[in-house]
């Protein structure tokens, strides 16, 4: 029968095993895909992601430069997201203060609610960062972060929502027994 035909502990059972499925495979990979493109766009080279099963629980680690054109990019590649739109102007804005040379390192923590930026330098060496741009800089790569936990944890509730699910089942034809268990 159609997992939408059981009820019960057998529905429970039928959607655990639906779950483990929509679950036990790299589901996240579009989602770093366009956190790594929108952060390539922004100046934003992000080396690593990691996460808990919690997908808001989410850490980055990479280098921050100036990238020519990010505001436009962002908007064209991302038209709908506003707030990829104020990240990018945000950088944008340190960097026209700082004659577009900073560049940082960055790592955030594992729950995304706190980011480490390296020292804040600027290209020229005879030159030193304006007194916002640490803060500037730190505080838009947490809105990055937090852009990002918030990707995966959509994606994560997609994939694992209830009208997924019996989609899915439905999709490939699955057919369970009066306990739940597939045939």
């Amino acid at each position: 029968m159609k997992i939408q035909d059981l009820e019960g502990r057998a529905y429970e059972r039928a959607m655990d095993w639906m779950m483990q499925g929509a679950t036990d495979h790299e589901w996240w990979d579009f989602v770093y895909k366009d956190i790594t493109t929108a952060g390539g766009l922004m100046g934003i080279d992000v080396r690593e992601i990691y996460f808990t099963l919690n997908p808001t629980d989410v850490g980055l680690e990479g280098d921050y430069y100036y990238e020519k054109g990010s505001v436009k990019a962002i908007k064209a590649e991302f038209p709908l997201d506003r707030t990829l739109h104020s990240i990018a102007s945000d950088l944008q804005d340190i960097q026209k203060r700082n004659f577009y040379q900073l560049v940082t390192i960055f790592q955030s923590s594992n729950r995304g609610t706190s980011t480490r930026v390296g020292e804040v330098e600027r290209d020229d060496e005879y030159a030193e960062p304006t007194d916002d741009a640490e803060d500037a800089v730190e505080e838009a790569l947490q809105d990055f972060v937090g852009w990002a936990g918030h990707l995966l944890d959509k994606e994560y509730e997609y994939i694992t929502s209830e009208g997924t699910l019996i989609e899915n089942a439905d999709a490939n034809e699955y057919e369970f027994d009066e306990d739940g268990n597939i045939e």
